[in-house]
């Protein structure tokens, strides 16, 4: 008997130092890590379940949530081609995808006096629009690294608002609600535009446009968002993000764009 506990007390003092160790010990050497910011972590960024209740928290009356007033919004269209007063208007490719024409199903002819192309059936989500700000506009220079004023912006955007299942892009085909007269539209991110993409303050944080401070447009909408709410070609809205899941039932949700990576050329 006194062997037995003359072995149990010397197996206590050895494995004494890991059984009794601070579990949070482990924890602190991590967290005091300086953290990286590579491609997976920007596009697809995370928080600690700790931290979840604070950023929910923060829902209420977020910038995101807000509505963006009296915005000057223009028409575009898959595969346009002209010139324009600031230069050559080239949508045969967005701003992820090189063949843009061949991704949607054809060329988006705003003439016609139906909400859905009438010469082919479209690949893609005819309710569309394009706001100005890239995925690389939020980069610092030389870095995957998130701009330090926008990384708590970016995580909530993608837990609450990003569509997207890889991480090519966190702004693609992410949905906006837009108001105009009376109506209500829905549309998914297809495009960068119009005429700039580094506008982060006014797309993320709801400051106002600096292109339109020139009296510029600052939302491009598609013929199909134009047709369903029966506006000009130029004409003020209002717009805000709306998540997936509050999306309603329309003719918005006829034909989803997804995310297929093999589509996707490299992040603008």
């Amino acid at each position: 008997m006194n062997a037995k506990l003359t072995w149990f007390c010397l197996g206590i003092l050895l494995a004494g130092p890991l059984a009794f160790a601070n579990p949070k010990s482990e924890q602190h050497q991590v967290g005091s890590r300086k953290q990286e910011f590579d491609k997976s972590t920007f596009y697809n960024a995370t928080v600690k379940e700790d931290d979840e209740g604070e950023l929910f928290r923060k829902v209420f009356n977020h910038p995101l949530q807000q509505w963006r007033e009296n915005i000057i919004t223009t028409v575009f269209y898959v595969g346009e081609y002209r010139k324009s007063r600031v230069g050559l208007l080239n949508n045969r490719s967005s701003a992820w995808i090189a063949s843009w024409v061949k991704s949607f199903g054809g060329v988006d002819q705003p003439e016609r006096s139906t909400v859905f192309p009438t010469k082919f059936k479209p690949k893609e989500n005819p309710f569309y629009f394009a706001l100005p700000l890239s995925d690389k506009a939020l980069q610092s220079v030389g870095s995957n690294e998130i701009v330090p004023e926008f990384q708590e912006i970016v995580i909530f955007f993608n837990r609450i608002y990003s569509a997207n299942s890889h991480a090519k892009s966190f702004l693609k085909n992410t949905w906006i609600a837009i108001e105009a007269e009376g109506k209500t539209c829905y549309a998914q991110w297809q495009d960068v535009g119009p005429y700039t993409e580094d506008d982060p303050c006014y797309v993320l944080k709801n400051e106002k446009p600096k292109f339109q401070q020139g009296n510029g447009p600052a939302l491009d909408i598609s013929p199909a968002v134009q047709k369903y709410m029966q506006i000009s070609a130029k004409t003020i809205t209002r717009w805000r993000f709306v998540p997936p899941t509050e999306v309603p039932d329309g003719p918005w949700k006829k034909i989803i764009s997804g995310d297929e990576p093999g589509q996707l050329v490299s992040v603008r």
